[in-house]
This record gives structure tokens, C-alpha cells and sequence, in this order.
């Protein structure tokens, strides 16, 4: 499931809009009047020292927010991350150690890629220190969540793509579709790992 929040001011069509070209790869209809660019031959990227001043931070265009990967970034089973990782140029690696995996940018079209973690918990703690840290302007990106979540299968296919007004937060837990319960069960919904 997709969850993309504009910068205010920003109509739903557009929203849309600007998503898919978060999807597409930007290349054909971002703004590109960041007040930062992208790194030349000529110019290197350079990073600001970790919860330190920056005068010169990253410029980001879009945040792709996913949840876990299981294992490697490439090459195995893939998660939420590893289809992103292999099919955009994220050339860059920073270190991110408020959190549990390193964050992932591609200069050239100013988009960084991070691994949150599962749950409530560790999505708001690495949400928040990248909000918090130095060595990014985030002043004008657009967010994009990637993540997986269950649907009724008779509002939409394995595999679709929505973007929603709101999302209602359940925590980790499975759920079993009402028709397919244990008849004595009072409901399909609990904890993970219960």
C-alpha cells in the first residue's frame, strides 16, 4: 500500500501526479529548481558529519519510506526495500545510525530511500531522526510510504497500488477474513506473535 502526503496547497490530481513521477523515476517531470544540485564530476557529493551544523546539506526531492527488508539489500528474497534498491540508481550509502539500517540516495534525481523498521515504534523513531538530522534538506520533498498491508480481495487485486487519505493504525498483528475464522473464534484480529 502507497501513502503520499503533499506539501500543503497541493490538489489531489496533482498529488497523483507527483507520485507517479516518485514512481516513474522523476526524470521526465520533477522541478529541478532545488536550490541544491545534483553532484558533477566537477563538484562531488560531500556529507556533513553526522548530528553536527550543516551548511550545505543533501537536497531532497522525495523520501521513499519502506518498512523492512529480510535480508541482503539485493540479491535474496526481497522485502519491501530490495525492488527499489535494484531498479533506481541509489549509488549512495549514508550512515544512519539512529536507526537500524543505512539510508540509500541517488544524487542524481535527489531521491533517499530509508528502511524504517516494522511497527509504530520504529517507524516514528527513524522517521523522526531523519527529520531531525543536519545533513538533509527535507524543506520540499514529498513523502512516499511503501508499504504492504491487506485488502479485501473483492475492492482490489494481490499487487495494487492505493493511495489513501488516512490510515488506521492496528500495530503489528495478523488478521484472519471474518469468513474464514474458526467459527468459535470472536474475532480473526491479534497480536503478532501470539
Amino acid at each position: 500500500m502507497m501513502f503520499f502526503t503533499p506539501p500543503d496547497g497541493v490538489g489531489r490530481l496533482t498529488s497523483l501526479i507527483l507520485a507517479s513521477c516518485a514512481l516513474c523515476g522523476l526524470a521526465a517531470c520533477a522541478d529541478t529548481s532545488a536550490t541544491n544540485t545534483a553532484p558533477t564530476d566537477d563538484a562531488p557529493l560531500t556529507l556533513c558529519e553526522i548530528a553536527a551544523p550543516c551548511a550545505n546539506p543533501l537536497p531532497v526531492r522525495v523520501v521513499i519510506i519502506t518498512m523492512f527488508e529480510i535480508g541482503e539489500d539485493t540479491g535474496d528474497v526481497p522485502g519491501e526495500f530490495q525492488f527499489w534498491k535494484e531498479r533506481r540508481p541509489f549509488d549512495v550509502v549514508i550512515p544512519f545510525p539512529h536507526s537500524h539500517h543505512d539510508l540509500h540516495y541517488d544524487p542524481h534525481d535527489q531521491v533517499l530511500a530509508v528502511v524504517a523498521g516494522i511497527g509504530s515504534t520504529k517507524t516514528t523513531a527513524a522517521t523522526m531522526a531523519l527529520g531531525l538530522d543536519t545533513r538533509f534538506d527535507l524543506s520540499k520533498a514529498y513523502w512516499l510510504v511503501a508499504g504492504i498491508a491487506g485488502i479485501d480481495p473483492e475492492d482490489a487485486s494481490i499487487g495494487s497500488a492505493v493511495w489513501s487519505a488516512y490510515l488506521v493504525d492496528g500495530d503489528l498483528s495478523h488478521e484472519i477474513d471474518a469468513r474464514e475464522k474458526p467459527e468459535d473464534w470472536p474475532t480473526g484480529y491479534f497480536a503478532m506473535n501470539s
